[in-house]
């Protein structure tokens, strides 16, 4: 990370009161001397995950979206497939005739946006969120596709004969 971009995140979150003057001070001479601002920040506790991407989003004038709040529909959820998500940590959440919007952990990933934008032919509106919420969407995702194949499968039971296994049937398809 530039350090123009780790000084605008430090006095974010100062100027937040989620950490003092005197821990932004001593987290600038950690950082010259080699240290890494999300492990000094994030993984000591000083701020949680959510609060440092939101101060990052603000140092790289990017929007932050809170992932967990939104209720995505699963057909601008499957837009970018899974394990394209999984690896780039992005998520689509809305799409309108005019746009795609996504989040995503790591906004400089910007051969992920390019392929998007030509796979759905417009233009890929970016967000900032967390890792952790990219994860919870694809795993909320991924229940209400269980479900919905366990569903399926109860329905396809309920049209059998009385006595015929669907395991059987599969097998004789």
């Amino acid at each position: 990370m530039a350090d123009q971009y780790a000084e605008a995140i430090l006095q974010n979150l100062a100027e937040k009161q989620i950490i003092t003057i005197e821990q932004a001070n001593d987290l600038r001479k950690k950082l010259e001397e080699g240290g890494n601002l999300w492990k000094l920040v994030v993984d000591t506790e000083i701020a949680t995950e959510d609060q440092y991407t939101q101060a990052y989003a603000m140092a790289i004038g990017l929007p932050y979206v809170k992932i967990s709040d939104l209720n995505i529909p699963k057909e601008v959820l499957s837009v970018i497939p899974e394990s394209t998500a999984r690896e780039h940590r992005i998520i689509a959440y809305e799409q309108t005739p005019d746009a795609l919007r996504v989040a995503m952990a790591d906004p400089s990933d910007r051969q992920i946006i390019e392929f998007i934008r030509k796979k759905v032919d417009l233009p890929v509106e970016v967000s900032v969120t967390t890792a952790n919420s990219v994860r919870e969407a694809l795993a909320k995702y991924q229940d209400t596709l269980e479900t919905e194949l366990q569903n399926l499968v109860q329905q396809v039971q309920a049209t059998l004969p009385e006595g015929e296994d669907l395991s059987k049937v599969a097998e004789d398809l």
